[in-house]
C-alpha cells in the first residue's frame, strides 16, 4: 500500500458516481486528479510525532507489543495545497481560504495510530540496569480521526452555497483511501525510550519525524 494519485482520483470518481449521457461511468476528470494530487503531495511533505510510545521489554531482547496512539500530524502546508489546486483551477478566488480550512482540519483532527506490534526495537537494558531502546523503528501506522462530513463542514464557511452532500462524498472517499493506503512509519532511531532493568514496560517512549508515504 502507498498513496498514489491515480488511485485516489479513481476513488473520488467512484464516490461521485459520475455518469455520462449513456448512463455509464465517465472517465476520471482533471479536477479530480488535481484534488488527489494536492492532498497526497501535502501529506507526503508533512510529518507526525507521538508523545507516548508503549512496549513490553526484556533486557537485550526485541521489544514486544510496541504501539503508539494519537500521533499528531504537523507541517501540512496550506500554500502547497493551494498551489496545486490553483494549477487546475486558474482564476479561482477562494483557493487559499479553501486550503487553509483543509490543512487546519487535517492537523487538528487527523491522528496516526500504530497498532500493537508495529513499533520495534531492542532493549538496551541489562538484568540490573536500565538502558535505551536501540534501533527504535515503526511501520504500519494508520491515519485516523478524519471524516468526510467534518471535512466538508470545515469548508462550508468558505463555500456557503456549496452542495454539502456532494462535498461529503468527495472527502469521505479521500478519508477512506488515506486510511486504507497510507503508509505511516518512523525511520530507525526515530523512536526512543528507556527500558527498565530485566523486564517491564518501556518508559518515556516517543516518536519524532514520522512520514507518510
Amino acid at each position: 500500500m502507498a498513496l498514489v494519485v491515480a488511485a485516489l482520483t479513481t476513488a473520488i470518481n467512484d464516490a461521485f458516481g459520475v455518469t455520462g449521457t449513456t448512463g455509464l461511468p465517465i472517465s476520471v476528470t482533471s479536477c479530480m486528479t488535481v484534488y488527489a494530487c494536492a492532498v497526497i503531495t501535502s501529506l507526503k511533505a508533512a510529518t507526525f510525532s507521538h508523545a507516548l510510545i508503549t512496549a513490553c521489554t526484556t533486557f537485550a531482547q526485541p521489544i514486544k507489543q510496541g504501539a503508539g496512539k494519537a500521533g499528531i500530524i504537523a507541517g501540512v502546508v496550506s500554500a502547497t495545497l493551494a498551489g496545486i489546486i490553483s494549477s487546475g483551477f486558474p482564476g479561482a478566488t477562494l483557493t487559499s481560504a479553501e486550503s487553509d480550512a483543509s490543512t487546519a482540519y487535517i492537523m487538528a483532527s487527523g491522528i496516526i495510530r500504530f497498532p500493537a506490534g508495529t513499533v520495534n526495537g531492542v532493549s538496551g537494558a541489562t538484568s540490573c540496569a536500565p538502558g535505551p531502546l536501540n534501533a527504535g523503528v515503526a511501520q504500519g501506522g494508520v491515519i485516523e480521526g478524519l471524516t468526510g462530513a467534518a471535512w466538508a463542514s470545515a469548508l462550508k464557511a468558505v463555500f456557503p452555497t456549496s452542495d454539502v452532500t456532494l462535498m461529503t462524498k468527495m472527502y469521505q472517499a479521500i478519508v477512506d483511501y488515506l486510511k486504507l493506503n497510507g503508509i505511516c512509519k518512523y525511520a530507525t532511531g526515530s523512536v526512543t525510550g528507556t527500558c527498565p532493568p530485566s523486564s517491564g514496560p518501556m518508559t518515556g517512549g516517543i516518536g519524532v519525524g514520522g512520514i507518510i508515504t
